[in-house]
């Protein structure tokens, strides 16, 4: 046999040719729909020139400045110093929401991880990049999770649902808050997670690569906002499930290489953590500023609702979502049992022989960790007492003036208090 084939004289160059420039197109259309929803969200959040408008950003400017310097905490003098470099800049102001610890080192109260992802954006004069990297990473991750998981068009619909909310636009414009960037590893994460199990077709390795870059992105959403790691745990045992059922030909085996890559984002949060505050497990804050309590939840549960309507209406969709695959389920369940399929074989049960997993199997456990994931921060944000009081007292930190115009810009005028308690549920966006 040789490598090379002759053409028949008489035949016609064009049944030969590959698919013509309308083809082309056609096959690229997703790509290029979702590539246009993720330039008009930049483009929206780069049009509108970027303001400190509440103390938290004043926090992570000073941290990513301490870095630059190659410093994780400043003594007095250089505290004073740096206060006073921040306060000539063009964005204002000096270092807010830092404290003193009792050997007079000035820490930030914040959690470590945003400043060591941003940095770098900002030694080169790119900060405001540094937030559409991170959710260009999310968009490119939902998209091959969604269009694996819901056909050609799915992961066009991911990445719009994605880049389509008022929240999401404003904490992307706020390049010194996290918010944004710590959601879009989520999304990252659950999406690279969502490949690895149905793409059944491909390498075991390069499926266990992929599952750990996920765990890896999950890891480092809880480094930026501790909270996260609810969402890791709803992945970690999705993981452990998935790798102990033949069908989705993982193996066991492949549980310790995934989880390794959550291990480098984990140790460096509690490295950091027993470095500058009083252990592994302590925290900038002190117990009164966080609460997480059961009383709070009657209160969050008055206020939410209209909240996440004004800034995240992509949640209907998404509960809608959930009601209607649990819906299918069952209706599945009871035609199942009407009509019990033949037993598969042990020989056709093998991932390499059984093809991609049923599409029932695949509905029921995709949505089960998407909808556990949203749950996870939604359970959580439930508990905190911060939303619940600051949103009926109707009014959150800071409460600048120009927060409604800026929101105004992109989606009819979201107001300060709405803002403030909603962001906190952004990292459900991914989900």
């Amino acid at each position: 046999m040789t490598a090379t084939q002759t053409t028949d004289p008489g035949s016609d160059p064009s049944d030969a040719s590959g698919p013509t420039a309308a083809e082309r197109v056609v096959r690229a259309a997703p790509a290029l729909l979702a590539i246009v929803f993720f330039v008009a969200f930049s483009a929206l959040v780069l049009s509108h020139r970027e303001r400190m408008i509440e103390p938290d950003p004043y926090a992570y400017r000073a941290s990513i400045a301490a870095l630059e310097n190659g410093d994780l905490t400043l003594d007095q003098q250089q505290y004073d110093a740096l206060s006073t470099q921040l306060q000539q800049t063009s964005l204002g102001g000096g270092i807010a929401q830092w404290r003193q610890n009792s050997n007079g080192a000035w820490v930030s109260e914040k959690n470590p991880g945003y400043p060591f992802l941003a940095v770098a954006f900002d030694e080169i004069g790119a900060m405001r990049l540094a937030p559409l990297f991170y959710g260009a990473l999310a968009c490119l991750a939902l998209w091959f999770g969604a269009r694996r998981w819901l056909g050609r068009w799915g992961g066009t619909f991911a990445v719009g649902a994605y880049c389509s909310t008022t929240v999401g636009m404003v904490m992307a414009w706020r390049s010194f808050m996290p918010t944004f960037t710590d959601a879009s590893l989520v999304a990252a994460g659950l999406g690279l997670l969502i490949w690895t199990a149905l793409a059944v077709d491909r390498r075991r390795a390069h499926r266990v690569l992929i599952g750990a870059l996920a765990f890896f992105a999950l890891a480092l959403g809880v480094f930026v906002r501790y909270t996260n790691v609810t969402v890791l745990a709803v992945a970690a045992a999705f993981a452990l499930l998935i790798c102990l059922q033949r069908r989705w030909g993982l193996g066991w085996r492949a549980l310790p290489w995934m989880a390794l890559g959550a291990i480098v984002p984990l140790l460096a949060s509690l490295a950091y953590n027993a470095a500058v505050f009083s252990g592994p497990f302590s925290t900038g804050y002190r117990s009164s500023d966080v609460k997480f309590t059961l009383s709070a939840i009657s209160g969050n549960w008055k206020v939410m609702p209209k909240n996440l309507w004004e800034a995240m209406p992509i949640f209907v969709l998404g509960l809608i979502a959930v009601v209607v695959l649990f819906v299918m389920q069952i209706v599945l369940a009871v035609r199942a049992r009407r009509a019990p399929e033949p037993v598969a074989t042990e020989a056709s049960d093998r991932p390499t022989e059984a093809g991609p997993i049923d599409r029932r199997i695949a509905d029921r456990w995709i949505g089960a960790l998407l909808a556990l994931s949203w749950a996870a921060v939604w359970g959580t944000y439930a508990l905190y007492e911060w939303t619940a009081r600051m949103g009926g007292a109707g009014g959150g930190r800071g409460g600048p003036p120009g927060m409604g115009a800026m929101a105004g810009g992109f989606a009819g005028g979201m107001s300060q208090p709405t803002y403030s308690i909603v962001r906190f549920y952004l990292p459900a966006l991914g989900a």
